[in-house]
């Protein structure tokens, strides 16, 4: 048995007596004596486990099985952040078609659009695309977009809904006059993080690039796509 002391170093938080039960049980004789026992948590059998003499086959087969069990879930949470992460850009990917379309109708011609997504990314960023990507290492030919984490996809994605928001319901007109909204947005998103304390986006961690596995799923959903209109067309 693990003296109470140690399970206790273990668990600083809790209570040695929350996950160490005292009770009582017989022995085997006619008197039937009470004996002091103990009932363990799924907590405190962990740690026995975990702290045990792995010589002793029982011991090292739970902590083979705690190892693959503990790595099975870490694998489970990258995949959930990589599918989230996946999915916001691909949200973020629409956002800038949306935006450029208001652009567009506010008088940005397509020629300035480089310069209008830029007054964006330097109101958010105080860097502009190109300086962003050098600053986060990101390769060259690479998009800033695919080479972010969650969290600040999220940022970028608010940053260029409110500015398709502000160019349609304040109807603004004039390519200068959309580009410095553009800029205002940025930097309001810039400050808002700020006051809540968020580390500003160009000191957030570059990420792996997510470029291959969008191109999988876009070529799946062609696929997905081409075999549909072979089935509509089968039945005409």
């Amino acid at each position: 048995m693990i003296p109470s002391g140690r399970l206790a170093r273990n668990t600083p938080t809790l209570p040695v007596t929350r996950i160490l039960l005292r009770t009582k049980a017989f022995d085997g004789s006619r008197a039937k004596r009470g004996v002091q026992d103990y009932y363990l948590s799924r907590l405190a059998c962990y740690l026995i486990a975990m702290n045990g003499d792995s010589r002793k086959p029982e011991i090292a087969a739970a902590q083979n099985y705690f190892a693959v069990t503990t790595r099975a879930h870490e694998m489970h949470q990258l995949r959930q952040e990589r599918e989230a992460r996946i999915q916001i850009r691909l949200e973020v990917a629409e956002g800038n078609k949306q935006l450029s379309e208001a652009a567009a109708e506010a008088g940005v011609r397509s020629q300035m659009f480089g310069v209008f997504h830029d007054a964006g990314y330097l109101g958010q960023y105080t860097l502009d695309a190109e300086n962003i990507r050098l600053y986060k290492g990101i390769p060259e030919g690479g998009e800033i977009l695919d080479y972010i984490g969650r969290e600040e996809l999220a940022a970028n994605l608010f940053r260029i809904t409110q500015t398709e928001g502000r160019l349609r319901r304040e109807h603004i007109a004039g390519e200068d006059a959309a580009i410095q909204a553009h800029f205002r947005v940025g930097r309001e998103v810039r400050d808002t993080l700020k006051r809540l304390g968020a580390t500003m986006p160009e000191d957030l961690p570059t990420a792996e690039s997510i470029r291959g596995e969008l191109e999988r799923q876009r070529r799946a959903r062609q696929k997905i796509q081409s075999q549909q209109q072979k089935d509509q067309d089968t039945l005409f």
